[in-house]
């Protein structure tokens, strides 16, 4: 069975780029063009890996509810991609609010580089 990506992103065609990618690699990907709200909602796909796009300067409370997805029994252990526009922003909220298994991807970025990355951390999931 292929590994699940489940893909949070505002941004249809970045979207729609990861969708091409993890699907030509044989992934199975869910989409959702929205933001993440509810760590519920990302445990009840149980995803091997979470790919969560951030427009820096948006409210904080959207990269918090990563320490909610964290906190939920059934992501806890699930790796978590941030692609960002600007990763030095989130890397001063991960210092003061530490995440495990959180990886930053800047944007923009190369389709291999997003796939090396989602690779990484499926290999992760998965030992």
């Amino acid at each position: 069975m292929s590994a699940h990506v489940a893909v949070y992103n505002d941004h249809a065609s970045i979207l729609r780029l990861m969708q091409v990618i993890l699907e030509r690699a044989g992934y199975r990907a869910t989409i959702h063009m929205q933001r993440l709200t509810e760590a519920e909602d990302v445990a009840a796909l149980d995803p091997d890996v979470i790919v969560f796009g951030y427009f820096a300067g948006l409210d904080l409370t959207e990269l918090g509810i990563l320490a909610e997805v964290r906190a939920h029994p059934v992501t806890a252990d699930t790796p978590i991609i941030i692609v960002t526009t600007l990763p030095q922003y989130v890397q001063q909220y991960l210092a003061q609010n530490p995440l495990p298994d959180v990886k930053l991807l800047g944007k923009p970025f190369e389709g291999p580089a997003f796939l090396q990355e989602v690779q990484a951390a499926v290999r992760q999931a998965q030992a």
